[in-house]
């Protein structure tokens, strides 16, 4: 019986100016951008070895904040927290030194970026487009069975797998008022 526990923690610190210089009766136009990222997590796994046979199971936590300004006033300000659960498990049997077959989940997660989270609209004549507050992380889910064999002269694995994500993060697009608008939502599914 083996345990395993640990933490981290990830501060990300982004800041952007932006300048644009127009010539002619255009004035110029200057975006100040400022966002930080936390994110933190802890995970914890127990391992089994029995004989042959060996299990692992193991669960993580993760909580990420992301909080953007605009210091000019240009746009209003937004903020995200997101708090996901990843599990994963494993059982392998040993036939021999050099035979195995494994079969095993696991769970991941894809956190939205900056870009699909932030609601400023940006407008043109024809289209707006705006960000989405509101988006989760994506989840995927994978479950395989995998057969291992380690030779002298050749090792291969055979390794049918299934993937499932009911909630991806796609874009939307539609029309309003003779505009296309475009935006985010978690509606991919594979």
């Amino acid at each position: 019986h083996k345990f395993e526990t640990g933490a981290k923690y990830i501060y990300r610190r982004n800041r952007s100016d932006n300048t644009q210089t127009f010539y002619g009766d255009a004035e110029d136009t200057s975006t100040q951008f400022r966002h930080d990222t936390h994110i933190a997590a802890l995970y914890l796994q127990y391992l089994l070895k029995a004989g042959r046979w060996s299990a692992m199971a193991g669960v993580r936590h993760e909580c990420s904040r992301v909080a953007a300004d605009y210091p000019d006033g240009s746009a209003e300000g937004f903020s995200k927290n997101l708090s996901d659960l990843v599990p994963s498990a494993t059982v392998k049997y040993k036939f021999s030194d050099s035979n195995s077959l494994k079969l095993s989940y696991s769970a991941s997660i894809s956190r939205p970026g900056i870009s699909y989270l932030n609601p400023a609209i940006v407008e043109g004549i024809t289209s707006i487009s705006y960000g989405n507050s509101g988006l989760n992380s994506a989840r995927k889910h994978d479950m395989s069975l995998v057969f291992q064999h380690t030779g002298a002269k050749l090792t291969y694995n055979i390794r049918p797998y299934f993937r499932l994500s009911s909630n991806g993060i796609g874009s939307v697009q539609f029309i309003d008022n003779g505009k296309i608008v475009s935006t985010y939502a978690n509606n991919m599914k594979t």
